[in-house]
């Protein structure tokens, strides 16, 4: 698996809290979840999600936008 990454944190809105990163594949691989820690290391995961797999070749990026949205 890959390391975790630091993601960049916004406010696009009132409610709502946004984490941007960016994964880049240190070999070919199926990439088939995504989450947002808490810490970058030992973190608690606090928002995960799992989807059908999204194959990388070697230094492939694949980015995900995490909302979380409180009303």
């Amino acid at each position: 698996p890959e390391a975790r990454t630091l993601g960049t944190l916004s406010q696009p809105a009132a409610d709502t809290t946004r984490l941007v990163g960016t994964i880049v594949a240190t070999a070919a691989r199926t990439i088939t979840n995504a989450g947002s820690f808490t810490a970058s290391a030992a973190g608690t995961l606090g928002v995960h999600g799992d989807f059908t797999g999204i194959v990388l070749a070697t230094n492939d990026q694949i980015q995900f936008t995490i909302d979380i949205q409180i009303t």
